[in-house]
């Protein structure tokens, strides 16, 4: 399992909802959030971000002679709103786990506040002989949403790998243990567990349609592009591409939009499937 980075299924489709723009986040995301510890200020985007002045100069004159930096490194656009109030609460989901034949429990447990936030994905072992397999995500909150700082995968005490992501300013550097290359990253750029809860973001402030850079252990860095189902709003996935992870959600009609039911696709591997069980009389995620 690549990235187990997810959720769910529902047993019908609901009625078609209002248009997502208008989906509103919830207040008490704004009050968690409001004093972040980010690398860089909660300041507008435009006017913080940009360490360089390559933007700057060349359109306050034609005559700037500034070295554009390397095409790979960006920050976040002018134009990128600031997700912090459309990040979802902090939720316990329970699900389960499907990969072939094999179906096993598994919890999803979002946290967040003002010293950032922590995203783990985790199911039991199949065996008493093996130890339990997760994935996980943490790092700081910044005005483009969630800014992860380290991300790992382990599916057997002795299988564990990780990614951790250098910050420089506006400019990022994801390193992996599997590898000693580094690669160069937008400052926005999320991991296999953590693109979720800022893809839900993204959803909410009306750009769930917007590329979403995905850093995996396996040593790249994608873009994901989410497309909804002309049938369906509820219905998302992002465009089939080779060498790269697929994605295919349902999302639930009520905000934060949290998936009934996610597959995952593997570039390379067996799909897996994550959806939310029908709830039992009297019973609720946590």
């Amino acid at each position: 399992m690549v990235g187990m980075a997810h959720l769910w299924l529902l047993g019908s489709r609901p009625v078609k909802p209002p248009p997502l723009a208008q989906a509103h986040p919830p207040p008490a995301i704004v009050v968690r959030v409001t004093a972040p510890r980010p690398s860089q200020p909660t300041a507008p985007v435009a006017a913080t971000t940009a360490p360089r002045p390559h933007r700057a100069t060349r359109s306050a004159s034609p005559r700037g002679t500034a070295a554009a930096p390397p095409p790979a490194i960006a920050t976040p656009t002018p134009q990128a709103p600031n997700l912090l109030p459309y990040l979802p609460a902090p939720v316990v989901l329970n699900l389960l786990w499907q990969q072939g034949p094999a179906t096993r429990p598994a919890r999803l447990r979002w946290q967040m506040d003002a010293d950032g936030f922590v995203l783990s994905l985790e199911t039991p072992p199949d065996t008493p002989a093996r130890a339990a397999s997760w994935l996980r995500s943490q790092g700081s909150l910044q005005v483009h949403g969630l800014a992860p700082a380290r991300h790992t995968l382990r599916r057997a005490p002795a299988s564990e790998r990780a990614l951790t992501f250098i910050r420089d300013g506006g400019d990022v550097l994801v390193a992996f243990s599997a590898h000693t290359y580094t690669r160069p990253a937008p400052a926005d750029v999320q991991d296999a567990l953590s693109w979720l809860p800022q893809w839900l973001a993204r959803l909410a402030a009306g750009q769930a349609d917007h590329p979403i850079e995905v850093a995996d252990v396996a040593g790249r860095v994608h873009p994901w592009q989410f497309r909804p189902d002309a049938a369906d709003p509820w219905h998302w996935q992002t465009a089939a591409m080779a060498d790269q992870t697929a994605i295919e959600l349902w999302l639930q009609p009520e905000a934060p939009h949290w998936p009934l039911r996610m597959v995952v696709t593997p570039a390379w591997g067996a799909p897996w499937v994550l959806w939310r069980p029908m709830p039992q009389a009297g019973a609720a995620d946590e």
